[in-house]
């Protein structure tokens, strides 16, 4: 993780350059999932298979979708397909489901944000920034709608009252991450996918960068209603607003990883970080005018190569149980915070 008190070689800062300026802007990405990078009071829900069994007969159906997802991406890799093969058996073997629910929406959604500049030889803040549009494989959020025909329709998610509060004088709610338009509300996932002549750093780089992004979305929505500068200076709604989380799914060929992040001012840890470069908890740096306030965390929870009946499985239980936090916790939080904005 960035030092942004040692003076770094070249020959290094060729190899991490980019990453470095990543923990610059507040991103953190842990190889392994760690209760005591939780911090803030926050409880993260992470979904599991110690529950699950293969021979259940109620796990058919998921076998069945298992079986047919290992067989493309062995058909894919025999063959050495382009990458996009590979993302649309994404699209159909593993997030299906979540494409057929009136509750949610998939797109490949593009998104604005302000992109901080880094030094290209300290990889810390310069303090200008600028405007970036990005388009992620994958972009999962919450339906809008446009009318009420639909069994899911609430008209908190109307799409004209969405634009009602987007263009509040005092307020102006951003739902959707690509700003003007109301087609996708508060994501709460994000896929990027390389083929194998990608990079799987690139993917990862790029996922976590757009869940950043969906996590900047969801805090201001957390708070008290008002102006978007210094939005940060308004307190959270209720006692537990601020316990929000995304995740991250990347695929290189093959391989997939799966990752939750959250949000959170950047605290001081140099007396408590370790001294295991593997496993250690960073130190964040506070209060520097080169660095963020802010921190986005992620950590892996998940990895597997797909080229099994049973990793498949793995995958999909797991994308099947973020399907269900969705339309359930996420959607609800939403829903709730949205009450405060619309009677503003």
């Amino acid at each position: 993780f960035l030092d942004p008190t040692i003076q770094y070689p070249p020959g290094l800062l060729d190899l991490v350059r980019k990453d470095f300026a990543l923990n610059a802007r507040g991103i953190y990405y842990h190889q392994f999932y760690k209760p005591m990078f939780v911090k803030s009071s926050r409880s993260i829900w992470i979904p599991t298979l110690e529950d699950l069994n293969w021979n259940d007969p109620r796990e058919a159906d998921r076998r069945r979708r298992a079986r047919r997802f290992a067989e493309h991406n062995r058909n894919n890799e025999l063959w050495k397909k382009s990458e996009y093969p590979w993302d649309a058996d994404a699209w159909s073997d593993v997030f299906g489901q979540i494409r057929d629910d009136p509750y949610l929406t998939m797109d490949k959604h593009g998104y604005h944000t302000f992109k901080k500049k880094t030094d290209a030889i300290r990889c810390t803040l310069t303090g200008e920034s600028k405007i970036i549009h990005r388009i992620p494989d994958i972009t999962f959020g919450l339906a809008t709608f446009s009318d009420h025909q639909s069994p899911a329709f609430v008209e908190q998610l109307h799409q004209d009252t969405l634009e009602r509060v987007l263009l509040h004088p005092k307020c102006g709610l951003l739902a959707d991450p690509h700003w003007g338009r109301t087609q996708l509300a508060f994501p709460f996932a994000v896929y990027e996918a390389k083929g194998w002549d990608g990079d799987c750093r690139t993917a990862r780089r790029q996922a976590c960068l757009a869940a950043a992004t969906y996590l900047d979305l969801l805090d201001n929505l957390a708070r008290t209603p008002g102006p978007k500068e210094n939005y940060e200076k308004r307190v959270y709604q209720t006692s537990t607003s601020h316990k929000y989380q995304v995740f991250a799914l990347t695929s290189f060929g093959a391989h997939w990883h799966v990752l939750v992040g959250y949000r959170r001012p950047r605290v001081d840890n140099s007396t408590t970080c370790g001294t295991d470069w593997w496993y250690q908890e960073p130190n964040e740096f506070a209060g520097r005018e080169d660095m963020s306030d802010t921190v986005y965390v992620f950590q892996r929870i998940w990895s597997g190569r797909i080229v099994t009946e049973m990793k498949a499985w793995e995958l999909l239980s797991i994308v099947d149980q973020i399907h269900n936090w969705a339309i359930s916790e996420h959607r609800a939080f939403v829903l709730g915070h949205l009450k405060s904005w619309q009677k503003f």
